[in-house]
């Protein structure tokens, strides 16, 4: 009978250290994915954020001040090679960190570029603005750009989400599948 028992606290023991070792092991694998998402996030954010830094150099060029254009030229020059420089360095990381998101980056990217660019260099060719009146820039339109953001952010929540990625791709083809229903 005492051998019985002893058997018996030595299974129990094992049992309780496996389980030991187990929620352990789930509390570092938690711990690890929260820190990986969080790193993420904020790499995600940053380089949507350059976007739509970009996006802002057709003012910033057309708004430019007239007192001083060389110096005003090499600020704005710089300062928007720093941008292109950030677009380039976090399309690198996020091909590294997201592969998935990285197609989706790469063509906001891209599109950016291609619409921003040419209203950047118009923004050049024309005189600073010498009044108040001459700040207001209307010809300048990147609303067909949204597309490309709503990609690149669906793609983010996919990377990021807790279910699978391929998992939300289908809920949400199934769900714009589905024919709405009037509310009553």
């Amino acid at each position: 009978m005492l051998a019985n028992s002893g058997t018996s606290l030595l299974q129990s023991t094992v049992v309780a250290a496996f389980v030991a070792g187990a929620v352990s092991l789930s509390a570092l694998w938690v711990a690890g994915r929260r820190a990986r998402q969080d790193r993420q996030r904020q790499l995600f954010a940053a380089a949507f954020e350059a976007c739509i830094a970009y996006r802002e150099f057709p003012y910033i060029v057309r708004r430019r001040r007239g007192d001083d254009a060389a110096a005003e030229r090499v600020r704005i020059s710089g300062e928007l090679s720093e941008v292109q420089r950030r677009l380039e360095s976090y399309n690198a990381m996020i091909r590294v960190e997201g592969p998935s998101v990285s197609g989706s980056y790469s063509a906001l990217v891209a599109e950016t570029r291609r619409t921003v660019g040419p209203q950047i260099s118009a923004g050049w060719d024309q005189p600073p603005p010498e009044t108040d009146e001459g700040v207001h820039v209307a010809d300048v339109n990147v609303d067909h750009l949204k597309p490309f953001d709503d990609a690149f952010l669906v793609a983010v929540g996919d990377h990021l989400g807790l279910l699978p990625a391929w998992l939300r791709r289908g809920a949400r083809r199934v769900l714009s599948r589905a024919p709405s229903r009037p509310r009553t």
